[in-house]
């Protein structure tokens, strides 16, 4: 998604010179042979696996940050507020792999990630970071931000009932590839059930 067209944009960036320039298949169908959906599922695991592994915190490796001008140019998503579960955790995946990436520092991270925010969410964090700031200070932690993010746009009963989606998914109506991006991107929401290969290739199965 393309960054936000304000100008503020432009005005920061070029205001802005401190910090160093940081450089499956065709058509499957339910009939294939056990063989195939073993493989499928395979496939499945090593995608959830590569998922799992983006996590937030300050990267280890050099601490020097990133000036926004570089981060701007990386494309950052947008976020509006709008009610959807997906939306909401993928922005916060995408926002802190650029930063671990980007090396940006503690302070960098709240501050930039939510000039991202728009319509509702900016309006969310322009009367929540008075009160963070008061209880924590001038700098807000990364993850102190992000506890209250997810609290207000994917509260704990919207969790649970992705996790309950995520139980209840069967093939229905879907090819084998929808089902599979569904599994994908539901499963993230009850990782218990796809812990190892083993009983994420038997969940995947036993919704064919």
């Amino acid at each position: 998604m393309a960054p936000p067209t304000r100008s503020r944009t432009n005005n920061i960036e070029e205001g802005h010179t401190e910090g160093n320039e940081a450089g499956n298949g065709g058509n499957t169908t339910a009939n294939q042979q056990p063989e195939a959906l073993t493989a499928l599922a395979a496939q499945l695991v090593s995608l959830l696996a590569m998922g799992t592994n983006t996590k937030g915190g300050t990267s280890s490796e050099g601490q020097q940050g990133c000036t926004f001008g570089n981060f701007n140019r990386q494309r950052p998503p947008i976020f509006d507020g709008q009610p959807d579960a997906i939306a909401t955790e993928n922005w916060v995946l995408q926002i802190e792999k650029l930063m671990d990436v980007m090396n940006c520092t503690e302070e960098q991270r709240v501050k930039y990630a939510t000039f991202y925010l728009t319509e509702g969410a900016e309006r969310w964090w322009t009367a929540q970071k008075e009160h963070l700031q008061q209880r924590l200070g001038a700098i807000i932690p990364w993850m102190d931000f992000k506890e209250a993010f997810l609290e207000r746009f994917f509260p704990q009963t919207t969790r649970q009932a992705k996790a309950q989606e995520f139980t209840d998914l069967i093939q229905g109506s879907m090819t084998v590839e929808q089902y599979a991006a569904k599994f994908i991107e539901l499963s993230r929401f009850a990782p218990y059930l796809v812990s190892t290969e083993e009983l994420t290739a038997r969940k995947f199965e036993r919704g064919l």
